[in-house]
């Protein structure tokens, strides 16, 4: 079996994506929520904020509260001492109107 790192996201922008000209690459975040039902029987929900990056592309016509799926590959990065991960877009597509 092959190595592969690929992930799928499909949520909605936490925030408007930012154009960066040098070097050139848009960001922004999707949040995705997970339903779920505690001992109690109450129910509740997990948000996750996943940080996004696509590079030569300009995708900064995406807003806060658009619905998107983002393909592409996880990468984890080290920022001030702090493991984190982010997501290296392939494609964005922009779905349905909010």
């Amino acid at each position: 079996m092959r190595d592969q790192n690929e992930v799928r996201i499909r949520g909605r922008l936490a925030f408007d994506a930012e154009f960066h000209p040098s070097p050139k690459r848009t960001t922004f975040a999707v949040l995705t929520n997970i339903p779920y039902v505690n001992k109690s029987g109450e129910a509740g929900r997990e948000t996750t904020l996943h940080r996004v990056v696509v590079w030569n592309q300009n995708v900064s016509t995406l807003t806060k509260g658009d619905e998107v799926k983002v393909t592409g590959m996880v990468s984890l990065l080290e920022t001030d001492g702090k493991m984190r991960y982010r997501v290296f877009a392939d494609e964005v597509t922009k779905l349905g109107i909010v």
